[in-house]
């Protein structure tokens, strides 16, 4: 009996084997495009951080492929750990350099780099201005919030002498992700308002727990267990979808926001503010730019997202509330802001089989990079002291 459970356990045992190096075969000749057309699997890596949690993992290169696998595209990461060119921290004479921050709409995995909007944004603008080389300074941190992005401004974009700090905002997350309640991430930083203050609270990162870093270190390292929990997370996503209610990325349209969103709203708007003084500072100057969420820009996607959760229908929403609530903002505060989702609304009225983001993964498409890019160029050149 013991013998014939020793066998059993060492073929099971094997085959695990077998399947691992089967998969990661598979995987490997993918990423080399042998045999198959596009990579499976993003091979670019990150790793913790007691700053933000979580950042990429400088000096790499690599794919990145989407979750839906919608686009995939080869990464280089510099060495300072961004997806953008290296910079030298000094800023060199005679030279206006912009500093870029948000999440992973600033990151911009969507294209190749030299399509990528910061690039286009920094031609476009030398193209137009002749007295002083614009440089302009990527520092995207997918999967961030206000929070994290407040600490990358501190704590890195500072470092490189920015004369235009521009902070890109998207309502389609970066609410929640300032909130521990929301989000449901503790091993991210949040900050909290103690006293009218805003205090950073202390995190742990993922691989300091037990025993939940054995289950990360055998996910990192094992392609097999990957692929079941992955697959496990989509049963339970298609099997679990509540139909009295809907993701909580949706009730930033909420009319009536919980307490909780609301007290979310009000911690990322306070943080705004310190961005801004921060900028300033330091001899910046700041500027807010709102991006269009996909359901507010595409009308074929709402439809989509609403049959899926049909307590949509019958919420009360407005899709326009993040918008107005940031401009009121801006304006109380003399916040220096610009807002994207009427320019791609425009696009779109006018090419309406172009679609500015990818349908399920809501990322911009080629197509919306190089709206925002233009959108950019437009608004900044005239505001620039030194143009032509």
């Amino acid at each position: 009996m013991k013998l014939r459970l020793l066998v059993a356990a060492g073929s099971f045992l094997v085959t695990l084997i077998i399947l691992e190096l089967s998969l990661r075969s598979y995987y490997w000749l993918s990423a080399q495009q042998f045999f198959h057309p596009n990579p499976q699997e993003t091979t670019i890596t990150w790793q913790n951080d007691p700053l933000l949690g979580r950042r990429l993992t400088p000096k790499q290169q690599g794919w990145f492929v989407s979750s839906t696998k919608e686009y995939f595209t080869w990464i280089t990461v510099n060495q300072a750990g961004w997806p953008d060119a290296d910079h030298s921290f000094a800023k060199p004479a005679d030279t206006f350099r912009i500093v870029i921050i948000g999440d992973s709409f600033v990151e911009n995995f969507q294209v190749p780099f030299h399509q990528t909007f910061f690039r286009q944004l920094q031609d476009k603008l030398n193209n137009k201005l002749l007295d002083k080389k614009i440089e302009v300074i990527a520092l995207g941190l997918g999967d961030s919030g206000t929070a994290q992005q407040y600490l990358i401004l501190k704590n890195y974009a500072l470092i490189y002498q920015p004369d235009l700090v521009i902070q890109f905002f998207f309502s389609g997350n970066d609410v929640k992700n300032n909130s521990l309640i929301l989000q449901g991430d503790p091993h991210r930083p949040y900050f909290k308002l103690e006293n009218n203050q805003v205090v950073l609270q202390s995190f742990t990162t993922k691989n300091s727990l037990f025993p939940q870093n054995m289950l990360i270190f055998f996910k990192d390292h094992s392609k097999l267990l990957t692929l079941i929990l992955n697959f496990k997370g989509q049963i339970i996503n298609r099997f679990s979808t509540d139909l009295n209610d809907y993701p909580i990325d949706y009730h930033v349209y909420d009319q009536n926001p919980s307490a909780d969103y609301q007290a979310a709203w009000e911690l990322t708007l306070r943080l705004l503010l310190l961005e801004k003084q921060t900028a300033e500072t330091a001899g910046a100057k700041f500027l807010l730019v709102t991006l269009a969420n996909n359901e507010q820009v595409n009308k074929n996607v709402w439809p989509e997202i609403q049959n899926t959760y049909p307590k949509l229908k019958t919420a009360s929403l407005d899709l326009k509330k993040p918008d107005e609530i940031l401009a009121e903002f801006c304006q109380i505060n003399n916040l220096d802001c610009l807002f994207t989702l009427s320019f791609f609304q425009d696009f779109v009225k006018q090419n309406p089989a172009t679609p500015t983001h990818f349908q399920k993964d809501g990322h911009w498409s080629q197509t919306g990079t190089n709206l925002v890019a233009n959108f950019l160029t437009e608004k900044l050149a005239p505001m620039l002291e030194f143009k032509r």
